[in-house]
């Protein structure tokens, strides 16, 4: 399937690119390089669209808008790839995923949890550090932010004391516990950039 294919590149570019940058690492003139790829899936337009004297061959749709909205997410989350609900629930028997955070995209009203892709299922194991980091994210999103705190801590411990995810919700479980969110917070965090 289509969602498959664009993971699997993904992964292949990621891992081609740390090889590229290790191979360039101190040789003169060489810059080490990165990307940030963000997958979605959904029905488009897809064409020439444009006045005939200038038209351009595009693709047009939300699905279309919320991709381009996850690959500029990569930086803040410091993932090269991000994927959407849809391309994960159509690969996650395939591939394994962390979930990155339940954003509201700039100019979307409804939240979508988004996904790094870690690799593929079979033949791998998780990295350590996972299971506590996904116990803590359903405290998290619980509003159980002491918790959620400790987990997000032994996480990050476990995958080597410098995971920005872990660090990030740490940061947002702090917030929480002095500023309780309303209510009606379904746990999404809204993205300040494109």
């Amino acid at each position: 399937n289509g969602a498959e294919h664009a993971v699997r590149a993904a992964l292949r570019m990621k891992k081609d690119l740390e090889t590229l940058n290790a191979n360039w690492l101190g040789k003169p003139g060489r810059k080490q390089l990165s990307f940030g790829i963000g997958i979605n899936h959904g029905e488009g337009v897809v064409g020439q669209i444009g006045h005939p004297r200038r038209q351009e061959f595009t693709v047009m749709g939300d699905p279309v808008n919320l991709a381009a909205r996850i690959e500029g997410a990569t930086k803040q989350y410091h993932h090269a790839i991000l994927v959407g609900e849809s391309v994960h629930e159509m690969t996650k028997e395939i591939f394994l995923y962390r979930l990155v955070d339940k954003i509201r995209a700039m100019g979307k009203t409804r939240a979508t949890c988004v996904y790094t892709p870690l690799g593929e299922i079979a033949g791998g194991t998780p990295p350590p550090g996972l299971p506590v980091y996904e116990a803590a994210v359903e405290k998290y999103f619980a509003r159980d932010f002491v918790a959620a705190a400790e987990l997000f801590r032994t996480a990050n411990l476990q995958m080597g004391g410098a995971d920005f995810l872990c660090q990030n919700f740490m940061e947002r479980c702090e917030f929480y516990r002095q500023v309780p969110p309303p209510p009606d917070w379904d746990g999404s965090w809204a993205l300040t950039e494109k």
